[in-house]
């Protein structure tokens, strides 16, 4: 939570492009993973990749699930619409994932997912 608070509290007054490039700096920097290669992956693929191959645990999965779902964010206010269905499409695949192994429930998390999907929906062909 702090990592990703520090990540965004970067993200203030930083144009797009800067915004995305931080974005992906902080993947590559926190969890040692190739934003590129992210993007790159079939969706179905996405929670093998990232957890047998890289390993990584829930924290880091909500942490890359967040950074994703704020640059689809960033790419639908930008009306880069396909961009942003890629990392929606992805983020949500984590979270949904992240939300089953932790076993709680969050008013503020599922309306912050509640959001993210109805941005999803929105960006359909």
């Amino acid at each position: 939570v702090q990592e990703l608070a520090k990540v965004l509290a970067r993200l203030i007054g930083k144009d797009f492009e800067e915004s995305l490039e931080i974005m992906d700096q902080a993947v590559t920097e926190l969890l040692k993973l190739d934003m590129d290669q992210i993007n790159g992956l079939n969706p179905d693929s996405l929670l093998i990749f990232l957890l047998e191959e890289k390993k990584l645990e829930v924290p880091q999965l909500d942490f890359l699930a967040e950074l994703l779902a704020k640059q689809g964010e960033l790419l639908y206010e930008a009306g880069h619409f396909v961009e942003s269905r890629h990392k929606f499409e992805k983020a949500l695949i984590i979270f949904d994932y992240t939300e089953k192994k932790q076993q709680t429930y969050s008013f503020e998390r599922e309306a912050k997912l509640t959001r993210y999907r109805k941005l999803f929906n929105q960006t359909k062909m």
